[in-house]
């Protein structure tokens, strides 16, 4: 598919919607493309080529399109699931004290 080809960083912008979830491990295969682009002063800081996870499910979602909404609960479990609660912020916020 042409959009495996692109890296949108290039471009200033990070994938949305069937790609981001199809990059993001999903078994969707996307038939629609959505591309975020970020103005250039906000350029700064992509380390992604998809945009955050809950913009996916969200881009999914709207769709209203079945197959986009199966995909939309797979990366919402998935993502769920690798959530890790920050670290205390000094050690008097430690529970072991």
């Amino acid at each position: 598919m042409w959009w495996q080809e692109v890296n949108p960083a290039d471009y200033g912008g990070q994938w949305g919607g069937e790609v981001a979830a199809a990059l993001l491990g999903t078994v969707l295969k996307p038939q629609q493309s959505l591309l975020y682009l970020q103005p250039e002063a906000m350029r700064l800081g992509l380390s992604s080529t998809t945009v955050p996870i809950p913009l996916v499910i969200t881009d999914l979602l709207a769709s209203l399109d079945s197959r986009n909404i199966e995909a939309a609960r797979e990366l919402r479990c998935s993502w769920i699931n690798n959530f890790k609660p920050e670290l205390p912020l000094n050690e008097a916020e430690s529970p072991d004290k």
